[in-house]
């Protein structure tokens, strides 16, 4: 199987739509629960300059989706980037999160000089705890830490090196 990782583009509303109308993405996720198509729509179509939306695509359909979100404007967390991802019930377990995750950390070191990504995880959010970041595992972490915590120590030269979790 072949998981091709593109840009998202409007009209990838209805898949993305399908996508969090998922009962397993909607509990690991901030996303309200029964959202409409129309809102998958305008978000993907009215997204600002500085988010980068990613869409994982298998067997000819989307399956997963990540956002990038940057701070250009904000002049401390402008070397900080935001992810927010998702992947269809169905397809979880695949390795699709960590194909998208690939490619933002890629973008991220690559092109968007960001030295530090940041992803929240729910304690509960069984897929998004235990998919691993490269060779580190996110459910070897403390599932009661309330604090980012950094992966490494020292100064972080990209976020290949450099990321922090969050556990809600």
């Amino acid at each position: 199987m072949d998981i091709t990782i593109r840009h998202a583009e409007p009209d990838d509303y209805e898949a993305l739509h399908r996508i969090f109308s998922g009962s397993r993405v909607i509990e690991g996720t901030l996303q309200l629960p029964l959202p409409s198509a129309e809102m998958w729509r305008k978000r993907l179509s009215e997204k600002p300059e500085s988010m980068y939306a990613l869409v994982a695509c298998a067997d000819g359909e989307v399956v997963g989706d990540l956002a990038l979100e940057t701070h250009p404007t904000l002049w401390r967390r402008r070397h900080v980037g935001q992810i927010g991802m998702a992947v269809r019930d169905d397809w979880q377990g695949r390795g699709v999160g960590t194909a998208l995750m690939e490619a933002a950390l890629d973008l991220a070191d690559t092109w968007l000089n960001l030295t530090r990504l940041e992803l929240t995880v729910y304690t509960d959010n069984q897929a998004g705890s235990s998919f691993r970041l490269s060779e580190i595992s996110l459910s070897s972490w403390s599932s009661n830490s309330s604090q980012s915590t950094p992966l490494t120590s020292g100064v972080p030269s990209s976020p290949k090196t450099t990321r922090s979790l969050s556990i809600l």
